[in-house]
């Protein structure tokens, strides 16, 4: 009634309701213009706080941020990196492809691949990279830790080393593997492979 009787009265003042017709559709169209961004994102944070592949203490990589997961709030999220806090918007971690480390669980895998000269024994390399594996104390035992002889490359024999070791010390302990492994291959004088 209210709206009915406001309409009468302008009429009545003579403006025409043509004219307010056109500027209600202007302003419809700028405030839903206006309010698309946040929307969006609000929207964002709830798919993820109620039904997302992320959550909080979450290791997760986004482009070239990696990280961990802080808070998720509404609009944004905050991603500790190794140097800083990131406010990452939520429509980015649902638009973009997000690799999650430990959704799952806390392992994660580490690969290492060595070369040998062509007169190295293949067993013996084998046996060698599985001991030096087994050998480290933060090398998970489930799943065991694998060797593998990938190829004859051209210069060289390939091979490969798998043991998964928690999120956390996956960097360490690919570092410490590989030295223990140029130790061993000079102990046992295992050529690298000649150019």
């Amino acid at each position: 009634m209210l709206v009915f009787g406001f309409g009468c009265t302008l009429a009545a003042a003579g403006i025409k309701l043509d004219c307010l017709t056109v500027l209600a559709g202007a302003l419809g169209v700028g405030l839903a213009s206006a309010c698309k961004t946040p929307c969006k994102k609000f929207v964002s944070g709830l798919l993820l706080l109620f039904g997302g592949g992320i959550k909080v203490r979450d290791k997760i990589q986004v482009g070239d941020l990696t990280g961990e997961v802080l808070t998720i709030g509404f609009r944004s999220s905050t991603v500790r990196t190794h140097g800083a806090e990131v406010i990452v918007p939520n429509s980015k971690l649902l638009a973009d492809q997000v690799i999650n480390w430990t959704m799952s669980d806390q392992k994660r895998l580490i690969e290492i691949h060595i070369s040998v000269d062509y007169a190295s024994d293949p067993e013996r390399v084998l046996k060698m990279l599985e001991e030096v594996g087994r050998s480290h104390e933060q090398v998970l035992a489930d799943p065991p830790v694998r060797a593998a002889f990938l190829e004859h490359g051209e210069s060289s024999l390939d091979f490969q080393l798998l043991a998964w070791a928690s999120y956390d010390d996956h960097d360490t302990v690919r570092s410490e593997l590989t030295l223990a492994l140029n130790k061993r291959l000079v102990q046992h004088n295992i050529a690298a492979p000649s150019s």
